[in-house]
């Protein structure tokens, strides 16, 4: 998914977000993971955190762990 190449972004957040900088950290992330724009390990190395603990960020920003679009189950159902 990745070509190995990172940018550094600054952001502006108001502390009316409620989000620090980590927290922000795996939002992004876990939206990213959600949208199929990153694998987890890379969503893992974005938030900061370890492989085996992404599910339990996924799960507190409401993002599927299993990242399997609904065309392919419905392709894999119909094939069955």
């Amino acid at each position: 998914m990745s070509n190995g190449h990172s940018h550094r972004l600054t952001v502006e957040i108001p502390d009316e977000a409620g989000f620090t900088e980590q927290t922000l950290k795996e939002y992004l992330a876990a939206k990213l993971y959600g949208d199929g724009k990153l694998s987890l390990y890379e969503a893992a190395n974005m938030a900061g955190v370890k492989k085996w603990d992404m599910p339990k960020v996924l799960v507190k920003f409401g993002v599927s762990f299993f990242n399997y679009p609904p065309e392919e189950i419905a392709r894999d159902a119909a094939n069955a």
